[in-house]
């Protein structure tokens, strides 16, 4: 340990009067390994400030002391009548002062002393005992424990940051340190490091500190030490992140058969039929967990926190890619690719069976008492590892009996002939059975009896036009219907919905006496030839006191017996229902109708029209609205909305216009959980009354709901807003560049009735009966006769195309016309 230089000594001011004033001279060295200052006191010196004020002395006495309490005095001779400064120079004393542990100054504690004495009565000249002479705030602090700083306040780990240690003296060294900032010990880093600075690689292995974070805060201890002294601890902070390519991984991902009996009869995957069960097997990294796993297969996406996963039926076929991926508690992710090959398939399917009356030789002859069957069948061979088997069959009383049966092939185009014999007086049922592994296919052809324009039942009650009557007691036509008159018959016995008898019909309902009992229901049957011989029933109640009635009918043209007519009314409007399965519309498009009311009150309202909780795909739902409250031409009256869904996958969407009398302020809005799922149908009707009618075409189902609120309904949970879109003017035959002459004083602007963005044009009316018509440079118009005024509109409705077929400046028979262009 050893001082350092000496700063440079120094002259302070300690006393002043009006005429003399006091320096003392003074310097320091520090040691900084041992925390000294080596303080002396060197001088004193006396200036005379007044030039009418001396005095001289040869026994004056000056002194110094040290900062460790000592006091020296000198005997000096003092003589200040020719000059103005007199130094006297002291024997150094010096003394060493410890600072505090930080380096610091021990303020207030440490402070030498001085004295002068003139000696001589009177002058004005100093007298000042022994003084404190006070150097706080003048000798700095001394350097102690190193403060390091990094070259990279961030770092991945795995990368190289150096320490930075400038110590206060070369003589001192350090120890380095390191933990996680949540940690309560230290690693060691490096011990005594000798110089300024110190490289560090911190090891990736630091990541299992954070399993759940990508990156955390580390401190740094720089312990400085002098020898074996420990000076002091100094610490900083750095960041360490995981590098990015510390992820997990996957080590495997298993696909394996879901669906029993597949894999033990194919030893594949088969197109829509098997499922997968896909296992994958994954780790985390540097201390990171697995927290999720997915599996994307056959389009679509399996998410969990298990790692096994059951697929749906998959669809596709040939080479289809399993793609795994895992996220751990990090946030990062892996993923890994299979490939798994699945075979085509296709169901059996039976594309020719016709069964025919022929010979006993194969000729076809509607006389012939033998049948000809043929057929045409394929089954998926699928590596000739599928089932197979082909039946024809007969229908025996309630029985079907094999009559030819193949099961060594798995497509076969062939007829066989069966010789009866088959009756020409009786119709025979035959049905093909193409069956495999998994399902079977059957289609179905009759043979009927041969041909006769009337056939009377065996038993006298029953008969036939066109074929042979069955002999159960019915009527049958087998030729085509023509009608040309209506003709009704009383409808009495089987006033049944399905089997239960309509409310108010009543039970027991056999004949026409019955109907009296029950005044909810007179009727009539009637063959349209112009709705193509359907069945229909017209009907209506004779009574006003809201009793209910309703119609049933199952039409005989269709295999499955489908709703064709229905009405039910309760005495509320809001009530009523119609079902049609229309000749207009495909077999299963289904008509609703429904009335809708305004509440007590009115105002507009949105009005939830209903809901389809189910969408055929490919289909399109068609509404259509009529509003109401009277018929007098108002657009709250004379307005049809036309409305059309798409539920598609592929396209989902809606669009609707207004037809009558439009109104631009009418919306509508379509709520759905996801395309071809159910969604919501809600209209806003801007007027102070809206009842009116709905009708609904559909081939799914509907709900009607005819609730209604002032606010926009709220978008239900899990469900998107569909777009929709409102054609308006186009609908109602003016497209863009269109010109609207408008002449009701009402009509400010088209937009206003029917959207788009229109101009108002100028334009111009001449006379042909007059030649002398004169149309000025400003636009103006006047006339040689005084049959016709003409003028143009300038802006300002004072001068709105008028025309006047009176006297000109007369104003009767005053007509306005104004004219606008669509631009948009």
């Amino acid at each position: 340990m050893a001082y350092g230089n000496w700063h440079g000594a120094v002259w302070r001011n300690v006393w002043a009067s009006a005429y003399y004033s006091i320096d003392v001279q003074w310097d320091y060295c520090q040691d900084i390994e041992a925390n000294k200052t080596k303080i002396s006191m060197m001088a004193i010196r006396l200036h005379r400030l007044n030039s009418a004020y001396y005095f001289y002395n040869a026994y004056g006495k000056v002194g110094i002391g040290d900062f460790n309490g000592g006091k020296f005095e000198s005997t000096v001779s003092m003589d200040v009548r020719n000059t103005t400064l007199q130094t006297f120079a002291l024997t150094n004393r010096h003394s060493e002062v410890e600072h505090n542990p930080d380096g610091s100054w021990p303020t207030g504690k440490k402070w030498g002393q001085w004295m002068f004495k003139a000696g001589i009565n009177g002058y004005n000249t100093p007298e000042v005992g022994w003084t404190v002479f006070n150097i706080d705030g003048s000798i700095p602090k001394i350097p102690r424990a190193t403060v390091p700083t990094v070259s990279a306040e961030s770092i991945n780990m795995g990368s190289e940051v150096t320490i930075n240690l400038p110590k206060a003296t070369s003589s001192f060294t350090h120890d380095i340190f390191y933990k996680y900032s949540s940690d309560s010990s230290y690693t060691t880093l490096a011990t005594g490091v000798t110089g300024t600075s110190q490289k560090w690689t911190p090891p990736v292995s630091l990541a299992s500190k954070i399993p759940s974070a990508t990156s955390g805060t580390w401190n740094i201890l720089v312990r400085t030490k002098s020898g074996s002294t420990i000076i002091g601890d100094k610490s900083i902070n750095i960041t360490l992140s995981v590098p990015s390519n510390i992820v997990p991984s996957i080590s495997s991902v298993a696909v394996a058969e879901a669906t029993a009996g597949i894999a033990a009869q194919f030893a594949a995957y088969i197109q829509g039929r098997s499922t997968f069960k896909v296992t994958v097997a994954a780790a985390g990294n540097q201390g990171s967990t697995i927290k999720s796993y997915s599996v994307k297969a056959d389009g679509k996406t399996y998410s969990g926190d298990s790692n096994v996963f059951t697929t749906q039926t998959i669809n596709g076929s040939g080479n289809l890619n399993v793609v795994a991926t895992v996220t751990d508690s990090r946030g990062r992710t892996a993923s890994k690719t299979v490939t798994v090959a699945v075979s085509a398939y296709s169901s059996p399917s039976v594309t020719t069976f016709k069964a025919v009356r022929c010979t006993s030789a194969g000729v076809e002859n509607e006389e012939g008492t033998a049948v000809k069957i043929l057929f045409n069948f394929s089954i998926a061979a699928m590596g000739n590892k599928n089932t197979r088997s082909f039946k024809i069959q007969q229908l025996n009383g309630n029985t079907w009996t094999d009559i030819h049966t193949i099961t060594d092939s798995y497509s076969t185009n062939s007829s066989i002939i069966k010789t009866g014999p088959f009756s020409v007086d009786s119709k025979f049922s035959f049905r093909a059975v193409a069956a495999d592994f998994f399902t079977s296919a059957t289609v179905y052809s009759d043979v009927s009896p041969s041909f006769a324009l009337i056939n009377f039942g065996a038993g006298g009650k029953s008969l036939a036009f066109g074929g042979v009557s069955s002999n159960d007691g019915s009527f049958e036509s087998y030729m085509a219907t023509k009608v040309y008159n209506k003709f009704q018959v009383p409808i009495a016995k089987d006033l049944t919905d399905n089997g239960v008898p309509f409310a108010g019909a009543g039970p027991g309902l056999t004949d026409l006496t019955q109907l009296s009992n029950y005044r909810s229901f007179i009727g009539a049957l009637a063959l349209n030839g112009v709705w193509n011989n359907v069945l229909s029933i017209r009907h209506r109640n004779g009574y006003s006191d809201g009793s209910n009635y309703g119609m049933y009918i199952r039409s005989a043209l269709t295999s499955s017996g489908s709703l064709f007519y229905r009405q039910q009314y309760s005495g509320n409007w809001a009530s009523e229902r119609m079902i049609v399965d229309s000749w207009n519309y495909p077999e299963a498009t289904k008509r609703y109708h429904y009335r809708f009311y305004c509440p007590s009150g009115g105002g507009a309202r949105w009005v939830h029209i209903g809901d389809f909780p189910s969408n055929p795909g490919g289909t399109t739902h068609a509404i259509t609205i009529y509003t109401g409250n009277g018929f007098s031409g108002r657009s709250d009256q004379n307005s049809e909305i036309e409305i059309r869904i798409k539920p598609a996958a592929e396209n989902y969407g809606t669009t609707f216009w207004v037809n009558g009398y439009y109104h631009n302020s009418i919306q509508v809005k379509v709520y759905t959980q996801s395309t071809s799922t159910p969604c919501q149908l809600w209209v806003y009707f801007p007027w102070a009354w809206y009842s009116g009618s709905v009708e609904v075409y559909t081939e799914g189902s509907f709900n009607f709901s005819g609730a209604n609120q002032t606010g926009t309904p709220a978008q239900p949970a899990n469900t998107a807003n569909a777009p929709v879109a409102n054609i308006t003017p186009d609908m109602r035959g003016y497209p863009i560049g269109s010109v609207f002459e408008c002449t009701a004083a009402s009509i400010s602007n088209p937009a206003n009735v029917m959207g788009g963005t229109w101009q108002e044009i100028r334009a111009v009316f001449a006379n042909i009966n007059n030649s002398n018509q004169v149309i000025d440079v400003a636009g103006g118009a006047t006339a040689n006769g005084t049959n016709i005024d003409l003028y143009v509109f300038n802006g300002s409705n004072a001068q709105k195309f008028l025309i006047q077929g009176s006297p000109a400046g007369q104003n009767t028979a005053r007509h306005d016309l104004r004219m606008w262009i669509r631009t948009q």
